[in-house]
């Protein structure tokens, strides 16, 4: 039980993570995207849910937050 919680949060970490580090030199939306396909891949290798289902949640967070944050201005 505790594994497949811990499975299931670590990409949803691991992309918040990467998104609240400054930036090296990247424009803050290209930052962005990068947490969220690092967050994706992460969620490949572990597979707390079907490959097919994590990449449409991928691609679903990308297009919720594409008008809050995602572009640049």
């Amino acid at each position: 039980m505790l594994a497949s919680v811990l499975k299931a949060a670590a990409p949803v970490f691991l992309a918040i993570a990467i998104a609240l580090v400054p930036a090296p030199g990247l424009p803050k939306y290209t930052w962005y995207f990068f947490a969220i396909f690092a967050g994706v891949i992460v969620g490949l290798m572990l597979e707390p849910l079907p490959g097919g289902a994590i990449g449409l949640i991928g691609v679903t967070v990308v297009t919720v937050m594409s008008p809050l944050a995602l572009f640049s201005p």
